[in-house]
């Protein structure tokens, strides 16, 4: 039997969506959001700049990005399902970090128990992802471009980014910058 246009379609449509690469996100909150890209802009960042303000979950470490043979439908259905079942987040950034042998500059989170959990719950999920080759280490990118001097990581090293914040939008983006959203959903639950 013939799969009717209308569901060939679909079908093809959730199948090709992670043809590119593909994140699952915590978006930072305001007035930290532009605080963040503020620095990345001072930094003549252009790439971060045009990235979202966010601390990755999944995607850049930990497990990969989304693998491009995952329905859609089934990703965004556990989306979802963990959002509902998460409260929200509060944290704090700690200090700058240079990921070893890189340029890419990062703000770590003062305790990242909340945010690691997350992270493995959508490691254990069934979603079907790319290979990594990074432990997690939840982090907000302040910095990426090339090269990047002694006297630039001392100045960099000084920042702070003071107060707690609390993280309740998980999204789902695709890459190359600016990035584009495909899905949204509230950390909602009470605990």
């Amino acid at each position: 039997m013939a799969m009717p246009k209308d569901a060939f379609a679909s079908f093809c449509y959730h199948k090709a969506m992670f043809d590119r690469d593909t994140y699952i996100v915590l978006e930072l909150p305001e007035p930290i959001a532009t605080t963040v890209n503020r620095i990345r802009v001072e930094q003549g960042d252009e790439f971060q700049a045009s990235m979202p303000t966010e601390i990755t979950i999944v995607g850049s470490s930990g497990v990969g990005c989304i693998a491009q043979d995952q329905d859609s439908g089934e990703l965004f259905k556990i989306v979802d399902e963990i959002a509902a079942n998460t409260p929200p987040i509060t944290v704090s950034f700690d200090k700058v970090h240079r990921f070893p042998g890189t340029d890419i500059v990062v703000m770590k989170l003062k305790d990242e128990t909340l945010v690691r959990s997350l992270h493995q719950r959508f490691a254990d999920s069934g979603i079907e992802f790319q290979d990594s080759n990074f432990p997690y280490m939840p982090h907000c990118t302040l910095r990426s471009i090339s090269p990047l001097t002694d006297k630039e990581m001392i100045e960099l090293s000084k920042l702070r980014i003071e107060g707690s914040f609390t993280l309740q939008t998980l999204s789902v983006y695709t890459m190359p910058p600016p990035g584009e959203l495909l899905y949204t959903a509230q950390l909602s639950s009470i605990k």
